[in-house]
């Protein structure tokens, strides 16, 4: 194996981004992914007895995602989202009733506010409430995260609850921190809402994926990156860093192998994730020895700007993929507000009248770690029997419920002060994540651009 100009650690998204951007660069590049595929925690496996391939977890595209889709347009990948269907966002409620915010239109975040105004899941009163916290939010410039308040504490200056609202502000805070108000810190939230929801337009709209991760991005990211020259060595994790003296990069030992570079992104997780897998359970977490303490010397791992990494908490993520008998499943994508189902949605593409293969989310449920996943099915059964009318009727076919357990970090008020930027006090050692200091809440945007901007500081020294 030649000496490559940068070695990448980690092949789920930020990984990939990073990859992308040093090959535009000219860079002769070597990705190590531990797994026996790419895609991180954005990953897919088959099932034999659905007879298709299934994602760990569901994830929509936000058309304010521009690095994300950058890469999905790079790979040649980008028409496996759709995005004609995310113009509106059908809230669901547990008499059946369904209210639709509508987003994407034109007009910018004037446009974006006026259809909040108009959205009748919620009294008028609640309305004027969140009109005043949305300009709020639009007015704020920086949030010093010393006394950063989470999203609860600064929703109730306006008078507004989790649960009021018509449940769209805790549904929202669930959708972009993976986390309810109360625990999610307020400045990731601000730009996310910014970026998306306010800013009106196409950079609203919401993308379903109409293939699994597998056939979406994986395999294209895999084609393009090999078609390029990359050495992507997948089964193949990192034990340790090489050092030359205390602080140069000077290699990676892998599992397998040792290899010369003086270059190095890790797009991995900061730490352990302190997870565990059982009771049948599929976890991404389970048994991830790779993460960037563990590859540092005792000295970096003790050093003030790693250490803090130990501060970050985890907050996990079920789906359960579901066929039923029938189409159960109007609409690509819609919401469950107050139910411990967060969304459904539907998977492939339009059948001519709706899904009758569904997947679901449940985030950053409370007991959810304690619960089993026979459990964590019958509570999404009970929702989708009490929300959507035609499964009363219809049949289960095949079901099956995923959970990983830390599936990402959970943004606290402060957290500004613990993510890290791209380049490190170690000469020749750069990071990505969407746990890293991008500013977003962590989505495969975040990963993506903290990818691109470890790259570009890479190829930059």
């Amino acid at each position: 194996m030649s000496k490559p100009d940068v070695v990448v650690v980690g092949g789920g998204w930020a990984g990939l981004a990073a990859a992308t951007r040093l090959v535009q660069a000219g860079a002769g590049v070597t990705l190590f992914e531990q797994s026996k595929e790419l895609g991180g925690r954005c990953s897919s496996f088959y099932d034999p007895d659905f007879g298709e391939w299934l994602d760990n977890g569901p994830h929509v595209f936000i058309g304010a995602y521009r690095a994300a889709l950058g890469l999905m347009d790079v790979w040649g990948a980008i028409d496996g989202i759709d995005f004609d269907g995310g113009r509106e966002i059908p809230f669901i409620y547990p008499d059946g009733r369904e209210e639709r915010l509508k987003i994407g239109g034109k007009g910018g975040a004037i446009a974006a506010l006026a259809s909040l105004m108009s959205f009748k899941g919620m009294p008028l009163r609640d309305r004027l409430k969140t009109a005043r916290a949305v300009r709020a939010l639009m007015r704020t410039e920086k949030i010093d995260p010393h006394s950063e308040p989470t999203v609860a504490e600064f929703l109730s200056r306006y008078g507004i609850g989790e649960s009021e609202c018509g449940g769209f502000w805790n549904s929202l805070t669930v959708a972009v921190m993976n986390a309810p108000p109360r625990l999610a810190g307020l400045s990731p939230m601000i730009r996310g809402i910014r970026e998306g929801l306010i800013s009106g337009g196409s950079g609203s709209r919401l993308g379903k994926p109409i293939k699994p991760f597998q056939q979406l991005y994986i395999e294209p990211a895999k084609r393009y990156l090999l078609d390029k020259g990359v050495e992507v060595r997948t089964s193949e994790g990192a034990k340790r860093l090489l050092f030359a003296g205390d602080n140069r990069i000077v290699g990676v030992e892998t599992s397998k192998r040792r290899i010369e570079t003086d270059k190095v992104i890790l797009a991995i997780p900061p730490v352990h994730r302190h997870s565990s897998a059982g009771d049948g359970m599929l976890s991404t977490a389970e048994g991830q020895q790779q993460f960037v303490l563990n590859l540092l010397p005792d000295r970096w791992r003790n050093d003030e700007f790693f250490s803090r990494f130990r501060s970050f908490r985890f907050t996990p993520i079920a789906s359960v993929h579901i066929t039923f008998d029938r189409a159960v499943l109007r609409d690509p994508i819609s919401l469950f507000p107050g139910a411990f189902t967060h969304w459904a949605f539907g998977r492939g593409e339009d059948e001519g009248n709706g899904w009758s293969r569904i997947s679901t989310i449940t985030s950053n449920a409370p007991g959810k770690n304690e619960m089993t996943t026979d459990e964590i099915v019958e509570r999404t059964l009970s929702d989708l029997r009490e929300r959507l009318t035609g499964v009363k009727s219809a049949e289960v076919k095949h079901i099956r419920c995923v959970r990983t357990l830390a599936a990402t970090v959970l943004l606290e008020p402060g957290s500004e002060l613990i993510r890290p930027d791209a380049k490190t006090p170690i000469n020749g050692l750069y990071l990505a994540g969407d746990w890293c200091a991008t500013g977003l809440s962590a989505t495969i945007e975040s990963a993506a651009r903290a990818g691109e901007t470890a790259a570009e500081e890479a190829v930059g020294s």
